[in-house]
């Protein structure tokens, strides 16, 4: 199974070393003061850590062929500029401060994993809904940080 960025409840929250999800919702809720760089040209592909796991399982016992390689992401790519609305969107009361870090100006990189093989070995139309999962996200956030 190869999966880009995972992310959701009991992620890596640290400003030193999360990716991107955890290190907006951190900054956006504990630092108030804190700004962050982002790179707002890259799109990647995410996946929920909850519905990779079910996913995970579901291959397990399905497979019967060995060494077959999956991608499990989301159904597209996003830029960081999409995540930031969401989270906005759900919580529209908290500011976010961050400055525009892009090294590679006339470049859009973008990072995508392709989902079609592992839709059809399961037989599903949609991975999962990113919306959803970084509700998901910033609920589990607020209660284990008592925010």
């Amino acid at each position: 199974i190869r999966v880009p960025e995972v992310f959701g409840k009991y992620d890596n929250f640290d400003f030193s070393s999360c990716r991107n999800i955890p290190l907006i919702i951190n900054t956006m809720f504990k630092k108030k003061n804190k700004k962050i760089s982002l790179d707002l040209n890259i799109k990647k592909s995410y996946i929920f850590a909850s519905d990779l796991a079910k996913i995970s399982i579901k291959i397990f016992f399905k497979n019967k062929k060995k060494f077959q390689t999956f991608n499990v992401c989301n159904d597209k790519p996003y830029s960081l500029i999409h995540i930031l609305s969401i989270i906005r969107k759900i919580w529209y009361k908290k500011s976010f401060e961050y400055i525009e870090n892009n090294n590679l100006k006339l470049v859009n990189i973008s990072r995508k994993f392709s989902n079609k093989k592992i839709k059809r070995f399961l037989k599903i139309k949609r991975m999962n809904n990113l919306k959803s999962s970084i509700h998901k996200t910033i609920l589990w956030y607020k209660k284990f940080y008592k925010i």
